[in-house]
């Protein structure tokens, strides 16, 4: 996927929640350029917390200001946390070329 910098990055899953429970979305750009490598990680709240199936959810994020142009490697967890337990549920996996503008 060819994303312009600064620009908008978009992905489709589907999952089910099983537990009303808050949670985060983190989200981790991990740069494949092996002179100079960066982490990025993003994290921000759960808006779908209820318990049941979410078909063909469409997240279209703004790319964070630090994602440079290049190669990335996306990874999209979910991480929920309950009272008696905590987990995180991998979302989405993929890679990305940051564009100049």
């Amino acid at each position: 996927m060819r994303v312009p910098y600064l620009g908008r990055y978009r992905y489709v899953y589907d999952f089910e929640r099983h537990a009303a429970c808050a949670g985060e979305v983190v989200t981790v750009f991990g740069s494949a350029a092996s002179i100079s490598p960066a982490v990025i990680i993003l994290r921000r709240s759960t808006v779908l917390d209820e318990m049941r199936a979410y078909p063909i959810v469409a997240p279209d994020n703004p790319l964070p200001d630090p994602v440079r142009v290049g190669r990335w490697h996306v990874s999209i967890s979910i991480v929920s946390h309950c009272a008696n337990r905590e987990w995180a549920a991998p979302v989405a996996h993929f890679d990305i070329a940051v564009v100049g503008s």
